[in-house]
């Protein structure tokens, strides 16, 4: 029966040994993909697909020692009813995962109408409510909330721990949880890791042409106002060492484009923060042509430099990422710092955050009579929305 294929995945997984050392096998389990599953499980009740729904939940149960997030509680919650809902029409244990999630949700919708016996169905009283207060170290979830007591050893309860950024979980029923697994350090397999986001941004600049002759072709003059645009971050990385990008573009109403950056850095990756050494090119922009900004044509140049970056990302009841980079060529300097954060239990990979970037160029001209300078500078503050992606 397909309701009993679920059950037999999850008592495998009860008894393959929670407090093993070595590090799960499968493939990281992401927040979007989670709850992509999830969705297709409870389409394949709906179209009455028993064999899909055991396939589906077969996959998710196989996969939630490698889960990268705490899921939301409603999300669990609704899982284990979809579980329940295909264990009752098989005739299975369907109290056990219906019983969990009205323990984690009361209000979760049943799926069922009026006369079912699962509309009216309540899970019998149980013992202690608690095994013990949660040890000091990594932060502990019980069913995605974080917890300040540890499960009993009676029920079926989703038990996660995190570290620097490194997840472990364990699916017990009918199991305290061990001693030894709250207190060992968490492995996770040596493989590619990848995180990036997309972010458009809003927020406030300013732009300065300084030349230091007085001239009506090449102004000199400071504009303010409303700065837009994109910004693109993300980190690859390998047993310790990986490649870091960025990338960004903004606007004014003086110019199509100013101050676009691209840049990349070999960097050596501790735990969830990388330090890397590269190169990038910044797009400035020339006003010439006018004696003011808005009478003047903008000139892009193109100017290389060298940069050190660092990017450093940990849990705090959200998931952060906080960045600087720093870089100086020929003739540019440039300097940018950012923060970001993702809020637990979202639906969609939201992103909020906050960026400050700054850069000063330099370029210099032979008259014939004396060597002639031009700086241009920007600044912008802007705040991010976007998305984040990978672990």
């Amino acid at each position: 029966m397909p309701g009993r294929c679920a059950l037999a995945v999850m008592a495998a997984l009860t008894l393959a040994g929670p407090a093993a050392a070595e590090p799960p096998t499968c493939a990281p389990l992401e927040q979007t993909e989670f709850r992509s599953l999830v969705l297709d499980a409870q389409a394949a009740i709906d179209r009455d697909d028993a064999a899909l729904h055991a396939t589906i939940v077969e996959e998710i149960l196989e996969r939630v020692p490698c889960l990268r997030f705490a899921p939301s509680p409603r999300l669990w919650s609704e899982f284990l009813v979809g579980v329940a809902i295909v264990e009752f029409a098989s005739g299975g244990d369907w109290q056990t995962t219906l019983g969990a999630a009205l323990r984690i949700r009361p209000t979760v919708d049943r799926g069922v109408g009026g006369g079912h016996p699962m509309a009216t169905w309540e899970p019998p009283p149980t013992g202690a409510d608690s095994s013990g207060p949660v040890p000091p170290g990594s932060p502990v979830f019980i069913d995605g909330s974080p917890a300040a007591d540890l499960p009993p050893g009676e029920g079926l309860f989703l038990v996660q721990r995190e570290e620097d950024g490194r997840w472990a979980t364990l699916l017990l029923h009918d199991q305290a949880v061990p001693e030894d697994w709250l207190t060992s350090p968490i492995e996770v397999p040596q493989r590619v890791h990848a995180w990036s986001h997309l972010s458009f941004q809003a927020g406030v600049g300013a732009l300065s042409q300084d030349p230091s002759w007085s001239s009506d072709y090449i102004p000199g003059a400071t504009w303010t106002g409303f700065t837009p645009g994109v910004a693109a971050r993300g980190l690859a990385s390998y047993r310790g060492f990986g490649l870091l990008g960025e990338g960004a573009v903004g606007w004014t109403d003086l110019a199509q484009a100013t101050g676009g950056t691209v840049q990349l850095a070999l960097s050596t990756v501790v735990r969830s923060t990388a330090i890397g050494l590269g190169g990038g090119i910044i797009g400035v922009d020339v006003f010439e042509g006018g004696a003011t900004l808005d009478e003047a044509a903008s000139r892009s140049v193109l100017l290389p430099y060298l940069h050190l970056a660092v990017l450093t990302r940990f849990h705090a009841v959200w998931d952060w990422d906080l960045g600087a980079s720093h870089g100086r060529g020929a003739a540019v300097r440039r300097s940018d710092l950012h923060v970001g954060a993702r809020p637990p239990g979202a639906e969609l990979p939201w992103r909020y955050g906050l960026c400050l970037s700054w850069f000063r160029s330099f370029f210099r001209r032979d008259s014939g009579f004396s060597i002639e300078s031009v700086r241009a500078s920007q600044w912008r503050l802007s705040l991010e929305i976007g998305w984040s992606f990978g672990s």
